[in-house]
């Protein structure tokens, strides 16, 4: 018999599908901050999982998606999913990891993530844009943006503001 969090869960999944590097990395980087407060108070920001780099990642990951998003669902002549079946992107993914290893660490934790996931078939699909992110992710990272935009000193990922 299914207990309510196993129905919660497979509600979950049905609704969003399978989970991208991006929603793991920021469930990851949810407990991090967890952990971080408990013990230190609050995170540095020179870290590579402080705010100039989440906030980094999550404008990366949403242009992507600004783009991404209406062309794969036909407002244009050109459709950016079927790229991801090509093998090649996986390549250039790596590359602009090694790219943005130095200024960009999340990013590039990011973007190796969804690379080696997909590279080992680790979850159901073949295309590389799953494995980037999800319309999960996208709207967490929205939330986040305009909790940045109006709500003040405070994000909502907890980390201060500059």
């Amino acid at each position: 018999m299914l207990e309510w969090n196993d129905m919660l869960i497979a509600a979950l999944r049905t609704l969003f599908g399978q989970w991208s590097a991006s929603m793991l990395l920021l469930i990851f980087l949810s407990g991090w901050r967890l952990v971080g407060r408990a013990q230190h108070g609050i995170l540095s920001q020179s870290t590579a999982f402080g705010y100039r780099q989440l906030r980094s990642w999550l404008t990366v990951m949403l242009l992507i998606a600004l783009l991404f998003y209406p062309l794969a669902l036909g407002f244009g002549r050109f459709d950016p999913y079927a790229l991801g079946f090509d093998q090649r992107l996986v390549v250039i993914c790596a590359v602009c990891a090694l790219a943005a290893a130095w200024r960009y660490p999340l990013v590039s934790i990011w973007l190796v993530l969804a690379a080696v996931v997909h590279a080992a078939g680790m979850g159901e699909s073949n295309n590389l844009w799953d494995y980037l992110f999800d319309p999960l992710s996208i709207i967490w990272a929205l939330i986040w943006w305009l909790r940045q935009c109006f709500g003040g000193l405070k994000s909502a990922s907890g980390y201060a503001n500059e």
